[in-house]
């Protein structure tokens, strides 16, 4: 869609709360011991239609993202966020994400969650800034991208296990408890 293209509010909206929703859902879908794979599956696929209306829309979907946080500050409503601001490169509204994981009623859950679903092609160079950058909630971010995809933080290792966040060091504890490959790049899997 182009810039100069009109969106329709009302359906633009209801794709933001969809994914939201969708992704909360799969977030806590996925907690549950053990996850029901089926269920997941059935919402992954709802969260990806409703996810590409939001590409389509393109950058007039900014003020309804932005208006879906601020009524309901979330980790659904920071996924989407933060999903659109890593898959359109727009580091302004990846700040902003940052930003909004400190007052998000959930923490960082949303803003890791979206390194978690997309693919380390999209992620692995903000990852790779992010887990030295000292800052908790982007190094949360960065570990729950490697975690995610097979990835491995190398000789940072052992510093991120003294970090002063307790989720970091907890994060950082479970690539010691794996088999590790400390030569293994931050970008992820294989």
């Amino acid at each position: 869609m182009s810039e100069t293209q009109p969106v329709i509010a009302a359906v633009v909206r209801t794709h933001v709360e969809n994914a939201a929703f969708f992704w909360a859902q799969r977030d806590t879908l996925a907690a549950e011991d053990p996850p029901d794979t089926e269920a997941i599956a059935f919402v992954d696929a709802r969260l990806e239609a409703n996810l590409d209306a939001l590409r389509i829309a393109g950058a007039a979907v900014w003020p309804f993202i932005i208006e879906a946080f601020e009524a309901f500050p979330e980790k659904g409503e920071l996924f989407v966020l933060t999903h659109r601001a890593l898959e359109t490169g727009d580091a302004r509204r990846l700040e902003q994400a940052v930003a909004f994981a400190r007052v998000c009623d959930d923490g960082t859950r949303g803003l890791c969650g979206a390194f978690e679903w997309l693919p380390p092609k999209v992620t692995a160079a903000v990852v790779r800034d992010w887990v030295d950058s000292g800052d908790s909630a982007r190094t949360e971010a960065a570990l729950a991208a490697m975690i995610a995809h097979g990835g491995h933080p190398g000789d940072r290792l052992e510093r991120l296990m003294r970090n002063g966040s307790d989720t970091v060091r907890r994060m950082a504890a479970s690539f010691a408890s794996r088999p590790g490959r400390p030569d293994a790049t931050v970008t992820g899997g294989d």
